[in-house]
């Protein structure tokens, strides 16, 4: 029960890090290219 609400936990660290990582970089990436306006 302990190790399945830690790979829960991890999982959800490691999930909310790449997001706001993936949601920066295409931030970036519009912001270089102007692809798209909307934020």
């Amino acid at each position: 029960m302990v190790f399945s609400g830690t790979v829960a936990l991890v999982c959800g660290y490691l999930w909310i890090r790449d997001r706001n990582k993936a949601r920066a970089y295409r931030r970036e990436f519009d912001r270089k290219y102007g692809v798209r306006n909307d934020v």
